[in-house]
């Protein structure tokens, strides 16, 4: 029989079993509440030859008779230990303390039962109840390393259920402070091992998207001699996938279910328990596989079942990660089309101009943009590609660079459209088109050539009264990337008061709570009712788009683009 007693308090724990853990971590038998101690600190081994110390590579050391500890020392009757926060002295031989002087006392290792011994490191401070709760204890002390502790190879720390699950608990902790892939797989594999000690190699299969092939991407060994190759047991993932279960084999080497991996009968190993991980849906991302090599402590079905607890955990982090990276892919390519985009509107003697762009995801199909052309001439261009999402971004972007091309390059507008109608076909766009009205405006004589290739009809706000027209609705041709069809333009005017809008289908098809549309109606009043300035027009539309919708969120992407001609009063 040895004590341990605490020099300040005059506590006293009695060493009853072979193995003695001194930490931070509530997991070990002696917690030390003290942010200098390590989570696992030192380590106490009862055998026939006596009592030994070992630190356990703690960050601040383990001092015995104020020498630290670089070797394993031999504990002496009245050797004193001291750690950060806690000063103790060891006693052999010595009897119990009176009852209300001695901790609980901790039962043989293999019967190890809930109790928690724990040291406040506060002179002031009392000892803790040994019934605290979980989600206290784990505020209390989280838990950042419960790696298992071997000695001479053979004995191995037990973890107890309690530790098993905060270790649990604390995959939802670890796994819920990043949102990095590449960090949540090995905090996966760490707390597996944390949890089971057995566990000589684990892990992760994620299958990949291209291929469908379930490839590793985070794997852990316990020892460096076992870094010889991954042992990966097609039959039993295959198994696994097959049956959508998880999967325990107690005897690996001898198991019929399965056509085994060469591999694993050279390696000896001994148990293997294999898991799936679901996305919420249902469908199977990847796989979850820890193996034994020792036969004294081969899986249980009480360890499958945790394992499938902790694969829960892990599948729903990884779809979070995953979920972070498509998010962080969208935001990305957000700004690359956000840089695709006019920065500024432009600026010219006697003419007014207002642009809105709201897309109704992180991309958008909708374009719009001022072109200048030779011959001082300046082009404005809407155009709206059928669906959302990535697909109708990159031939926005595609949309946006041709359409730079051809109406610089081409004889007339209506040939213009015509080449990038070609181009866009040419591209292979499937079933994809595009919506697209293009104004060219001569600076010098203020007229507009306007092109429309299914899109809505451009309309002109005159300044009389404010009397809106269509232009070219009768003349408009086939979307863009349907089929190769003559254009026709049509050219008009821009006198000082007049207003030309350009809008996308944002506006007409947005709707109220009640799921009544807005429609081109409800566009003209707006814009009919306005000053005869752009963006008054604009602002206008907007305005009574919003109120409309009573701040809905749009169902499309939104895109509206004004120029408009300043009256003689205003020049």
């Amino acid at each position: 029989m040895a004590v341990l007693k605490e020099n300040r308090r005059n506590h006293s724990f009695t060493l009853t079993g072979k193995l003695t853990v001194i930490g931070r971590n509530p997991s070990c038998d002696i917690v030390v509440e003290s942010p200098m101690v390590s989570s696992q600190h030192a380590l106490i081994l009862h055998t026939t030859d006596g009592y030994t110390i070992d630190d356990l590579g703690s960050m601040n050391g383990t001092f015995v008779n104020g020498r630290r500890l670089t070797d394993r020392k031999t504990l002496a009757s009245g050797d004193r230990i001291d750690l950060f926060g806690l000063s103790l002295t060891f006693e052999l031989g010595t009897e119990t303390a009176d009852e209300d002087q001695v901790a609980t006392r901790r039962p043989p290792l293999k019967n190890i039962a809930s109790q928690q011994k724990t040291v406040p490191s506060s002179p002031s401070g009392g000892t803790h109840a040994a019934t605290i709760g979980v989600s206290e204890l784990l505020a209390a002390h989280p838990v950042e390393e419960l790696s298992t502790l071997e000695i001479d190879g053979d004995l191995r720390l037990s973890v107890k259920p309690e530790a098993k699950l905060r270790a649990v608990l604390e995959i939802s902790r670890i796994l819920s402070d990043s949102l990095e892939l590449k960090i949540v797989l090995p905090r996966i594999l760490d707390s597996l091992f944390s949890i089971f000690p057995q566990a000589d190699c684990g892990f992760v299969l994620l299958r990949n998207q291209q291929t469908g092939e379930f490839l590793p991407s985070a794997v852990k060994f316990r020892r460096e001699h076992c870094t010889g190759g991954l042992p990966i047991s097609r039959g039993i993932i295959q198994q696994t996938l097959l049956s959508g279960r998880a999967i325990l084999s107690a005897d690996a080497g001898a198991d019929s279910r399965f056509n085994l991996h060469e591999s694993i009968r050279h390696l000896e190993i001994r148990s293997i328990m294999c898991v799936p991980m679901h996305r919420e849906g249902g469908v199977c991302m990847g796989v979850i596989q820890l193996h034994s090599q020792d036969r004294s402590h081969q899986f249980k079905q009480e360890d499958l079942d945790l394992l499938v607890c902790a694969s829960l955990l892990a599948g729903r982090a990884l779809e979070v990660a995953k979920l972070h990276e498509e998010r962080r892919e969208l935001e990305a390519a957000t700004q690359i089309q956000r840089s695709l985009l006019p920065s500024e509107r432009p600026s010219f003697p006697g003419l007014r101009f207002f642009d809105y762009y709201a897309p109704a995801q992180h991309v958008s199909g909708d374009y719009f943009d001022y072109i200048s052309l030779p011959g001082n001439r300046l082009a404005l261009a809407v155009g709206d590609v059928a669906g959302k999402g990535i697909a109708a971004a990159l031939l926005m972007a595609h949309l946006a660079a041709a359409a730079r091309v051809c109406l610089a390059t081409a004889t007339s507008p209506a040939e213009a459209v015509r080449q990038l109608n070609l181009m866009l076909i040419r591209s292979g766009c499937d079933d994809r088109f595009v919506t697209f009205a293009v104004a060219i405006l001569d600076l010098d004589q203020f007229r507009l050539t306007i092109v429309n290739a299914g899109h809505l009809p451009p309309l002109l706000r005159r300044s009389a009264a404010g009397e809106v027209v269509d232009l070219a609705g009768d003349l408009s041709g086939l979307p863009l990337g349907v089929a190769d069809r003559p254009y026709q333009q049509v050219e008009v005017p821009l006198e000082p008061g007049e207003t030309l809008l350009l809008y996308t289908d944002g506006v007409t098809e947005m709707r109220n709570p009640k799921g009544e549309l807005y429609g081109v109606d409800r566009v003209r009043a707006a814009i009919q009712g306005a000053s005869a300035d752009a963006e008054c027009v604009g602002n206008s539309l907007l305005s009574d788009v919003t109120e409309f919708a009573e701040k809905r969120l749009a169902g499309d992407d939104l895109t509206i683009l004004c120029v408009g001609r300043e009256s003689v009063s205003a020049v």
